[in-house]
Parts: structure tokens; sequence; C-alpha cells
């Protein structure tokens, strides 16, 4: 039973970072005010404030499904076993905005640019969520290691 709790507790976590993320962001504009790097207003704040916030958010997801999890010596099936709901979501998630966005090429896009930040959340929530899993896994197989 916990093998099957466990992966569907760490996909709820993709809600508190979207949320967070979005209100985090918006906490800042109203305070700093967004800059314009790279050709596009609020981009390289917008991805710090987004790798705090899922960096601090999965690695605290991945701490309390390991609670629930309880695995010894991590290794690759409990990553892919944990991660599975992730894999599925980014693949969606990816299939879903290429097409939106061949048919509204970002090239095309003068102003309101809001649509382009969140398709790019919703794609990268469950990649770093995959990411972050791997890497927490790795570090305590070293930890159980040594």
């Amino acid at each position: 039973m916990k093998k099957i709790i466990a992966p569907i507790a760490y996909l709820l976590f993709v809600v508190p970072v979207f949320i967070l993320t979005l209100n985090v962001w918006s906490l800042y504009e109203s305070i700093f005010g967004l800059r314009s790097f790279f050709g596009r207003q609020g981009d390289l704040e917008g991805s710090i404030i987004f790798l705090v916030v899922a960096i601090g958010t999965f690695y605290l997801g991945n701490f309390l499904i390991q609670k629930i999890d309880r695995v010894k010596q991590p290794n690759m099936v409990d990553h892919l076993w944990q991660s599975a709901l992730f894999y599925v979501l980014f693949i969606y998630q990816a299939i879903q905005q290429l097409s939106w966005l061949k048919q509204y090429p970002i090239s095309e896009c003068q102003s309101d640019c809001h649509g382009y930040a969140m398709g790019a959340l919703l794609v990268l929530i469950p990649l770093f969520g995959i990411i972050i899993n791997a890497l927490y896994l790795f570090q305590r197989r070293k930890e159980n290691v040594i």
C-alpha cells in the first residue's frame, strides 16, 4: 500500500510548487518590479524564483515520501516508481505545450505573454520533480554506503 501512496503523495507537490511560484513571483513584482533581461520582462527573476521554490518544496516532498516509503537502500527502480506519475505528467504536458506553441508561436507574442510562462511552468515542474527525486535518492544512497 505504501508503494502506491508514495507516488501519489509526491505528485501532489505539483500544486504547492505552482501556487507558490506564482504567488512569490507576483509578490516580488509588486515590491521590486520586474526588469527586462534577455528581451523579456521578468525572465531572470521568474527563473530564480521557480528554482528556489521548486527545489525547496520538492526536497520537502522527497523527505516526506521517504518517510512513507521507508526505502533502506534506494536504487533506480525506487526512483522510477516514486516519479512514475511525474514522467507521465511531463510527457503529457510537453506534448500539449509543443502543440500549443506550434499553433501560437512565441514569435507572435508582442505584449502580454503570460500564457507562455504558464506553459513553461507546467512542463518544468514535473521535470524538476523527477530531477530532484533522483538527486535526493542518489544522496541517500551515498549516505547509506558510507
